[in-house]
């Protein structure tokens, strides 16, 4: 695809061009047979190019992501893009330009060691940005406990019935959860943090939980209770923690599943600012 070209050319340079802000991750999931990876890139729209057509009264952007997906080899295993030309009325372009640019697919994955590649590429700048990420599907044994990763959410929204994408891992319920991507989190915006993960536990005994807040030698433990698993045997956690607590700094959210002598631990660091 043409319009792939520049963001492809962008993520063979070296050193990686910081141009225009990306923010991107990968979150696996784990299923009874291959595991689903939630792939999340964003930018912000005021760090693109808007131009503006003074006789028309509209104005116009063009853009592109790309995203692929490297194993442990160095061979491509998956690639996706979207084009964005976005237009419209040019007394509406302040407001535009104060959104967020959300690029999402979740492809699935085999058990291995992978790494996220994303490139934005700006045609009416020529400017590029790029981001790249490693992680892991774990090679559990079949019918084990699993764990996907642990997500912190920077916001969520009730989706209709009509409207849901039975693939997407990010549902819980009829809520779709959105990622934070290492958006800081405000003491004075925020009173919560809301927290997320999809556990498939084996036959038998329900497994057991621990969160831990972990700042440096400090860690805070928080009990845990875990619904009971859904009529697919799933149980999707969903939980907040308030951040009244927490002073300014960088932790790190610990969550530990157990059943029977299996035990999964799943991370996420996050950063508090006043």
């Amino acid at each position: 695809l043409a319009y792939e070209g520049p963001a492809l050319a962008a993520l063979d340079r070296a050193p990686a061009p910081i141009d225009v802000p990306l923010r991107a991750a990968a979150f696996v999931f784990p299923g009874r047979g291959d595991s689903r990876v939630a792939i999340l890139a964003s930018t912000d729209a005021a760090a693109l190019r808007f131009t503006r057509d003074d006789s028309a009264h509209t104005y116009r952007s063009d853009f592109s992501i790309v995203a692929r997906i490297v194993d442990a080899r160095g061979n491509v295993v998956r690639k996706s893009s979207q084009p964005y030309r976005l237009s419209g009325s040019a007394d509406q372009i302040d407001r535009a330009k104060r959104g967020e640019v959300l690029f999402f697919r979740n492809p699935s994955l085999a058990p291995g060691r992978y790494t996220l590649e994303v490139a934005v590429h700006d045609a009416l700048a020529s400017r590029s940005g790029v981001h790249r990420a490693t992680f892991a599907v774990p090679d559990a044994p079949r019918g084990s406990l699993q764990v996907s990763d642990l997500v912190l959410v920077g916001r969520a929204e009730r989706v209709a019935d009509a409207e849901r994408k039975q693939d997407n891992p990010l549902y819980v319920g009829d809520v779709l959860v959105y990622p934070n991507l290492g958006e800081p989190i405000r003491r004075g915006r925020d009173k919560a943090i809301t927290f997320y993960s999809l556990i498939l536990p084996a036959a038998g005994a329900a497994p057991s939980a621990e969160l831990e807040v972990v700042r440096g030698d400090s860690v805070t433990r928080l009990p845990v209770s875990l619904p009971a698993a859904d009529a697919a045997g799933r149980i999707p956690y969903i939980a907040q923690i308030p951040i009244q607590p927490l002073t300014p700094g960088t932790y790190v959210l610990r969550l530990t599943v157990s059943q029977g002598e299996r035990k999964e631990v799943r991370d996420a660091t996050f950063a508090i600012v006043e």
